[in-house]
């Protein structure tokens, strides 16, 4: 009797000392996560590239009125851009079409564009 107990603890010792089969789970058939990404969203520009219908427009600078006239054409200037009914900008580059630097004009002309077009974002420049 004293043999089966030894003989049953032996047993006992080397099942309960093998590694058990691993569990299939199935994991091995997973697909890999794919590798977490950042998405970067462009941030809105806080000057919107709209105009009033008809507007941008190079114009001579002849055209302006007189005393905006007079310092365009004391920086050399021969043309501007009409951005809006009485709001002109310097030309530079085709870079201010779209983004104008500086808003000269009208004052209730430059604050309406600078509220309507640009989400009132002020911009430097003169205006009477």
């Amino acid at each position: 009797m004293k043999r089966i107990a030894v003989v049953a603890a032996g047993l006992f010792l080397v099942t309960a000392c093998t590694p058990a089969a691993p569990v299939d789970d199935g994991s091995e058939f997973d697909e890999p996560s794919p590798p977490a990404t950042t998405v970067t969203l462009p941030t809105p520009s806080p000057t919107p590239t709209a105009f009033p219908d008809g507007f941008p427009k190079v114009v001579p600078v002849r055209s302006l009125p007189a005393r905006l006239r007079d310092q365009y054409r004391a920086g050399g200037a021969t043309e501007a851009l009409q951005v809006a009914p009485g709001v002109w900008s310097p030309v530079q580059g085709a870079a201010v079409i779209v983004n104008p630097r500086v808003l000269d004009g009208y004052c209730a002309s430059v604050e309406a564009f600078e509220r309507q077009y640009r989400a009132g974002a002020k911009y430097p420049g003169t205006c009477w």
